[in-house]
């Protein structure tokens, strides 16, 4: 992954973590479920390298 492919992501990860894990615990009702569903969607983006649908 190039390098500005993977700072992208970086930045994402960090403006959209807290939101996302947000909705996720309104719908869950469990931090870690949340927190975990949240960090495998970007590790899953992050290993299909593939940005181009994502706006940041």
């Amino acid at each position: 992954m190039p390098f500005s492919t993977s700072q992208s992501l970086q930045e994402l990860y960090l403006d959209c973590r807290s939101e996302l894990e947000a909705v996720l615990f309104a719908r869950l009702r469990c931090r870690e479920t949340a927190a975990d569903l949240s960090q495998e969607a970007f590790v899953r983006l992050c290993r299909s390298g593939d940005l181009s649908q994502v706006a940041i």
